[in-house]
């Protein structure tokens, strides 16, 4: 089924097996680090919060969550992952607003608060900062 909008790309999709209560959720959902958003590709930041706020409403927790990337996931850990891109949208959306270039967004570490739990993929804080202002800046 589709997400509903463009996520990671303009493209994605869901597989929800209702009877087994499993849903893989592509690369809409990357389980412990930053996602790899594909703004070049119609992909953003706001549309895969969207996905995930869809995907939460199709799970419950017993569901088994299979992502795109990363391990096995639960209700839990994908209520985690909206949180987190959620902060970072709250953290670098501002500072695109206010005019700051993106190596000037980058160098303010706006996703310094989820690092930790969050920046050990391939993925390192600020390219994943720099993908999700390019999608900011395509008016996504």
């Amino acid at each position: 089924m589709s997400v509903g909008g463009p996520a990671h790309t303009d493209g994605d999709s869901f597989v929800h097996l209702a009877d087994a209560n499993v849903l893989h959720m592509s690369d809409v959902f990357f389980n412990g680090f930053y996602p790899f958003i594909d703004t070049g590709s119609g992909g953003s930041l706001n549309g895969v919060i969207a996905a995930a706020e869809k995907a939460l409403g199709m799970v419950d927790e017993e569901t088994r969550i299979v992502p795109g990337h990363g391990p096995l996931a639960s209700k839990a850990d994908l209520e985690a992952y909206l949180t987190m891109l959620t902060g970072v949208r709250d953290a670098i959306e501002p500072l695109a607003k206010a005019g700051k270039s993106k190596d000037d967004i980058i160098a303010a570490k706006p996703t310094s608060a989820f690092d930790e739990a969050w920046g050990g993929g391939f993925m390192s804080p600020d390219d994943f900062t720099g993908i999700v202002v390019d999608g900011i800046a395509a008016g996504r």
